[in-house]
């Protein structure tokens, strides 16, 4: 880190973290809801938060999700609600025939938690639209690939709609997880020296109030969190705001969320603004590339093309880790008696093999001395 100067973040699920459960159940619902008004049954579907991982990928010419290696190619998958067998995965993908890119359309990526309703959905409706095909009614006249769609368009206009963030701000308690140590490491590296920048795709309304009722109380008396970032920027349009020259506004009324009427041409330390762009942040601090590093959830919007783009450094922060480190930690003791019973197991095995060996060479009168090397020694 000495070499990093300047720190940018992003809000969701990186500076405030929801509870899955209840923000994805609510955009679930939400996407439900607007599915049921263009038709589709979706009676008694219920969201499955354990369904969907982030990293797994849509096939919407299967109509399945499955996980690939770090080759590229497909080693299990989900069929609806099903999990196929490796014989029918290897009959649908070949051990090494398809490999997934996800450039061609049939592919969809699951890189953010913000993914779990539609994958969650999408596989639902599957196992029901394959169901149908079997009882007397007309089957739907729908291809996975406009399935896949739907979903996306459904849970789309359920974040565009405002409705899900109106419901966040009314009860915050209800979806976000409150972490006492972020503000105080947010706050280190501040007195530290380093320059810390604020980039979201969220407005600033929803902004500041999240930031206020996440990070505010947990800071030094007469510090808010504002005094943590150096420059906000809202309405970013991350991953357009690493690859093109959008325009930048200033708020200059923070309490009302007002933006200048003309656009700025560079951004200034201790401002809000709306848009912008990569190379604007870096003019502003005099910093670029691999001194400044950006911290986000979205495997492809605030990595892979923040890394690949502007050559900044990058962090990606995968909360579903933390299980899998907090067992590993509590486990040690337990790996260690395995390893130990391992060894035990492999010398009882060796001692077996050299008896059975001695007896057979007493039954043809050879001699059952044997060596301490790999051969045997005859008399």
């Amino acid at each position: 880190m000495d070499g990093v100067q300047v720190i940018g973040y992003d809000l969701d699920y990186t500076l405030v973290h929801y509870r899955v459960e209840a923000w994805e159940g609510a955009v679930y619902t939400q996407s439900k809801e607007i599915l049921r008004k263009k038709g589709f049954d979706v009676e008694g579907l219920e969201f499955d938060p354990d369904l969907i991982i982030r990293g797994l990928v849509i096939d919407s010419k299967l109509g399945n999700i499955v996980k690939v290696d770090r080759y590229g190619y497909v080693r299990k998958a989900l069929h609806g609600m099903k999990m196929l067998s490796e014989n029918h995965v290897n009959k649908l993908y070949g051990r090494q025939r398809c490999r997934v890119d996800l450039r061609e359309s049939r592919w969809s990526f699951i890189n953010t938690l913000f993914s779990v309703a539609s994958g969650c959905l999408f596989a639902q409706l599957v196992e029901r639209a394959d169901g149908s095909l079997s009882q007397d009614s007309p089957p739907l006249h729908l291809d996975y690939a406009q399935l896949a769609r739907t979903v996306r368009a459904a849970v789309s206009e359920a974040h565009v709609t405002g409705v899900l963030k109106e419901q966040i701000l009314k009860d915050p308690s209800e979806y976000v997880q409150l972490d006492s140590e972020a503000p105080i490491a947010l706050l280190d590296q501040k007195l530290a020296g380093k320059n810390l920048v604020l980039i979201t795709n969220n407005d600033w309304e929803y902004t500041q109030r999240m930031m206020s009722y996440a990070y505010d109380r947990f800071l030094p008396s007469g510090l808010t969190w504002r005094a943590l970032f150096d420059v906000v920027i809202t309405n970013a349009r991350k991953p357009d705001f690493w690859t093109l020259q959008l325009p930048l506004w200033e708020v200059v009324d923070e309490e009302r969320g007002l933006t200048h009427s003309t656009p700025r041409s560079k951004m200034e330390v201790g401002h809000v603004y709306c848009g912008g762009n990569a190379r604007m942040v870096e003019g502003c601090f005099g910093h670029g590339g691999q001194e400044v590093m950006y911290v986000g959830d979205h495997i492809y919007a605030d990595t892979n093309v923040a890394r690949r783009i502007v050559q900044w450094r990058t962090c990606l922060i995968m909360r579903e880790l933390e299980e899998e480190v907090r067992a590993l930690a509590t486990s040690q003791q337990r790996r260690k008696d395995l390893g130990d019973l391992l060894v035990r197991r492999d010398r009882l095995l060796h001692q077996r093999g050299m008896s059975l060996v001695k007896a057979a060479r007493s039954r043809l009168g050879i001699s059952t001395q044997l060596s301490l090397g790999h051969g045997l020694t005859t008399t």
